[in-house]
């Protein structure tokens, strides 16, 4: 009997390879996510190729060794000394990096900064080298992009959990993320600022960002050209639909008024 790969449907394949990953994980076996990506690319080249069960093979071993990925953030965090927790919990450093993620809107004005820390030091001191991902929260509507080379000063908090029964776990989730640190820049602190210093592209995240600002572009001018006519035209058509409703329901209330007097006439 022969396999035949169109009877598995993809979502399966895709969700067994998640959970032997994270169950990898768990069991402190990680892969590079390097490795993950050279194993998609073998699956796209065997399915090219009409190779499609060694594709689903590698298709399958690539999201295992990319499901690693957070649960190796989450179960060993870096705690060495190049990185983000020589400094004390609150206290306020100056933070330079690179903007490696799009900006997150979230709502209420807020806005993540995902940056890739180079260099660090606290407040008033001379900065060195660090390693790790600081989630910026900003309220300021200023335009960031991946690439932007930023300075930031702030106070320094690291993911943990309130320690209430039956809470979301916040600590386990930023560490998933790969955020080792947030820092918050607002209006309430005079201290706390974020400057743009410079600007690189990193592929690929530079290129998809600039296709989807065209995309965006593109929707936002041609939903722009629906003049005031065309709103009104709908707006006609709509009440329209609507008076021939109730013109209708009219006629069907008058027809069992008329037979409900007939038949008490009877």
């Amino acid at each position: 009997m022969r396999l035949r790969v169109d009877e598995f449907p993809p979502i399966y394949v895709a969700a067994l390879a998640i959970l032997a990953g994270d169950a990898l994980g768990n069991f402190h076996v990680f892969f590079d996510l390097r490795l993950a990506v050279l194993l998609a690319v073998l699956a796209t080249i065997l399915f090219c190729v009409a190779r499609p069960i060694v594709g689903v093979v590698a298709a399958f071993l690539a999201i295992a060794a990319a499901a690693t990925v957070p649960v190796h953030h989450l179960l060993a965090p870096d705690l060495s000394p190049a990185g983000l927790h020589r400094f004390a919990d609150d206290s306020t450093i100056t933070l330079e990096g690179t903007i490696a993620r799009a900006p997150e809107h979230v709502g209420a004005g807020r806005t993540y900064l995902f940056v890739n820390a180079e260099r660090a030091a606290l407040a008033n001191s001379d900065v060195a080298p660090v390693s790790g991902l600081v989630r910026v929260t900003i309220l300021d509507p200023e335009k960031f992009r991946i690439g932007d080379r930023v300075r930031a000063t702030a106070r320094i908090r690291f993911p943990r959990n309130d320690g209430n029964p039956g809470e979301f776990d916040y600590r386990a989730y930023l560490y998933r993320e790969g955020v080792a640190a947030t820092m918050f820049v607002g209006n309430q602190s005079r201290s706390a600022s974020i400057a743009v210093t410079g600007h690189r592209n990193q592929f690929p995240g530079s290129q998809i960002e600039a296709v989807r600002d065209r995309i965006g572009a593109f929707i936002d001018a041609n939903l722009a050209r629906i003049s005031h006519q065309d709103l009104k035209r709908a707006g006609d058509q709509e009440k329209s639909c609507r008076d021939r409703f109730l013109a209708r329901s009219e006629r069907r209330c008058e027809q069992l008024c008329v037979g409900r007097q007939r038949f008490q006439g009877c």
